[in-house]
């Protein structure tokens, strides 16, 4: 399996645990991506242990219904 498809399937479980939710609008996992609602808005824990990930710079990328992103990179050392 490839890095991008193991990281897809690895958001799809994504644990609820790891989401705070801050309004009525909820952040939760989907099928293939985290569901970000109009209005949502959520602290999301990585978890640290990421030793299967090897390491580099990686992109976040959020997409919503609209197609409006926004993007920032998270270095794994």
């Amino acid at each position: 399996m490839d890095l991008f498809l193991c990281i897809l399937a690895k958001i799809s479980s994504f644990p609820v645990s790891n989401i705070r939710n801050k309004y009525v609008a909820k952040v939760k996992p989907g099928e293939h991506s985290l569901v970000i609602p109009l209005g949502a808005k959520a602290k999301i824990n990585i978890e640290k242990n990421t030793s299967d990930i090897p390491t580099g710079i990686y992109k976040l990328e959020l997409m919503d219904i609209s197609g409006i992103t926004w993007k920032t990179d998270i270095a794994k050392e």
